[in-house]
């Protein structure tokens, strides 16, 4: 229950991030672990109002101090860069969310439903003839006409992933297919805005005899009054995360039913907004992870985009 601050290796240029993505390095040999994380980058340009954003790639072995980074990652095709889902090293899906930098359309944007201009970009490229940021680089739109395409996830199986429209609170369940483009297959709706969604895997569905996996899906209570409050250092955004499971007794080939609970709520006083949550399991063998009504526990870790910190609750799966 411990964080460690990294330094960085081989990186001094501005760091202002937003959207990331970890995933273990496939080819590591050496003992431990070790992962590859990527990052969206707005670096600020002298010469446009807004900045010219990138993604960066470091390399972290786990129990280190440092992170080292390995390459830039620009095509003209990132935007306005969100999030990031990476299926390998040299793979990875970008989400654009909004088409307007700026200014009074961008604002009619985020409120206009049928301003479907956001996309999701995928990304190929190589790690080790890297000159400069656009070397090497290939990129396609793997899905467009979206609605505020925002946060994006790792679904259930590898070419599963979740594309959220914000402001609508839908997390869009897609299949990635063999050109790299992105089906939507579902949906899954809540009753606030949706940011970046995480699909928490039980590890102990078979030894409990209970499987608790779900989508954790973070959102802001009143997102309409970040407009007033964003600019207030003293200003509160309530919270609220979701937890989305698949309805019981649903018929094979029918679409899924989702029942989505409200898992943790908070008024903004312990934590200001809500862009990401992450569900760990705490082992039913465990005096902890298991209540006197048999109840399965968890560890569920949130922070935002305003926040100055990460809280953890222990919460009822």
């Amino acid at each position: 229950m411990k964080s460690q601050r990294l330094s960085f290796e081989n990186f001094d240029t501005a760091f202002i991030t937003h959207g990331l993505d970890v995933i273990p390095d496939p080819d590591w040999s050496e003992s431990g672990d070790a992962v590859y994380i990527f990052a969206v980058n707005h670096i600020p340009d002298a010469e446009l109002p807004q900045a010219r954003s990138q993604i960066e790639v470091f390399h972290h072995v786990i129990g280190s101090s440092s992170a080292k980074h390995i390459r830039s990652v620009w095509h003209p095709l990132i935007r306005t860069p969100n999030d990031i889902v990476a299926d390998s090293p040299t793979s990875i899906y970008v989400s654009n969310d909004h088409y307007y930098r700026s200014g009074l359309m961008r604002a009619i944007e985020d409120l206009y439903f049928n301003a479907k201009w956001t996309d999701t970009i995928h990304l190929e490229f190589d790690l080790k003839t890297a000159s400069d940021s656009a070397a090497g680089v290939k990129a396609s739109v793997a899905l467009d006409r979206m609605h505020n395409n925002n946060g994006l996830g790792h679904g259930r199986t590898p070419n599963e992933i979740l594309v959220v429209s914000c402001i609508d609170g839908v997390t869009h369940i897609g299949d990635i297919g063999p050109a790299g483009n992105i089906t939507l297959r579902e949906s899954i709706s809540v009753d606030s805005n949706v940011d970046n969604p995480f699909y928490f895997q039980d590890p102990y569905a078979q030894s409990s005899g209970a499987d608790r996996s779900g989508f954790i899906l973070p959102g802001l209570t009143r997102a309409i009054d970040l407009a007033r409050t964003t600019r207030d250092p003293e200003g509160i955004s309530a919270v609220m995360v979701w937890f989305s499971q698949p309805k019981a007794g649903g018929k094979a080939g029918a679409p899924t039913q989702w029942e989505s609970r409200l898992l943790f709520e908070d008024d903004g006083s312990r934590i200001r907004s809500a862009s990401a949550a992450v569900l760990v399991a705490i082992g039913p063998e465990s005096e902890d992870g298991q209540a006197a009504d048999g109840v399965r526990k968890a560890w569920l870790f949130v922070t935002g985009f305003q926040s100055k910190n990460i809280i953890a609750v222990k919460v009822d799966l």
